[in-house]
C-alpha cells in the first residue's frame, strides 16, 4: 500500500511541474523515494515519470528518464559510502542534482536549487518523523 501512495505522489508532482511549477518536482520526489524505500520498482517509476514528463512538457522522449536513472544508479551506487538519511546528505544531493538538471532542462539555477533544497529538506525531515513513528508502531 506504500506504493501507491508514492505513485500518487509522484503523479501530482508530475502534473504541477508540466503545468504550473518550473522546480522540478519530479526529480525531488524520486530522490526522496529512493532514500526511503528502497525498492527495484523506483527505477520503473523513474522511467515512466521520465516519459510522461517529456511528453507533456514536449521535449525528446527520454530526456528525463535518462537523468533521472543516472542519478538513482549514483545514488544507489553511492549509498553504502555516505550516511544518506543524513540532512547534509540530502541538501548536498539534492543541490547538485537540481543543478545539473537546471542546466541540462533549462531553468532558472539559483531559484531553483534554493526552493528545491528547502522543499526538500522540509519534506526529508517529515518523512523521517512519520517513517520512524510508523516502524514503531508495527514492531
Amino acid at each position: 500500500m506504500k506504493w501507491f501512495f508514492w505513485i500518487l505522489l509522484l503523479f501530482i508532482s508530475l502534473c504541477l511541474e508540466a503545468t504550473v511549477v518550473k522546480v522540478p518536482l519530479v526529480f525531488l520526489l524520486i530522490f526522496l523515494t529512493a532514500l526511503f524505500v528502497r525498492k527495484e520498482w523506483i527505477f520503473l517509476a523513474a522511467i515512466a515519470s521520465g516519459v510522461l514528463l517529456d511528453s507533456v512538457t514536449f521535449r525528446f522522449l527520454g530526456e528525463s528518464s535518462l537523468f533521472f536513472m543516472c542519478f538513482l544508479g549514483i545514488l544507489f551506487a553511492y549509498e553504502k559510502k555516505f550516511e544518506t538519511q543524513s540532512l547534509g546528505f540530502v541538501m548536498t544531493a539534492l543541490g547538485i542534482g537540481t543543478f545539473f538538471y537546471a542546466l541540462f532542462f533549462g531553468g532558472i539555477l539559483i531559484a531553483e536549487i534554493l526552493i528545491v533544497e528547502i522543499l526538500g529538506s522540509v519534506a526529508f525531515l517529515l518523512l523521517q518523523r512519520v517513517m520512524s513513528r510508523s516502524e514503531s508502531h508495527f514492531a
